[in-house]
């Protein structure tokens, strides 16, 4: 996904026909893939030159895609347990599943 782009509940929706699955229950973790990791994942192999490590790091901290606030509300109503995603930060993400207490 682009930097920016915010995963709609159509988009959610669609991910779960296409892998056959139904939809969040209460208590269940939700894992998100942006393919955002494309930036990181294999820096460690010994395959990259610095030059292009210091690349991708810098295409990682430029920006990422999140999930939209429909799709954080739509979950927090189902009651589920965590949210994960494979970005740093789930921003703009979630003020429905921060706690009060």
């Amino acid at each position: 996904l682009e930097i920016g782009y915010a995963i709609t509940l159509d988009d959610y929706k669609k991910a779960l026909q296409a892998q056959g699955i139904g939809d969040a229950e209460q208590g269940d973790v939700v894992l998100l893939r942006t393919g955002w990791n494309q930036w990181w994942k294999d820096n460690h192999t010994g395959n990259k030159t610095p030059e292009q490590i210091a690349a991708d790091i810098n295409s990682f901290r430029a920006g990422e895609p999140g999930v939209s606030p429909e799709v954080c509300d739509y979950l927090a109503e189902r009651m589920i347990s965590m949210l994960g995603i494979d970005v740093c930060v789930a921003s703009g993400c979630c003020q429905a599943f921060v706690s009060e207490e």
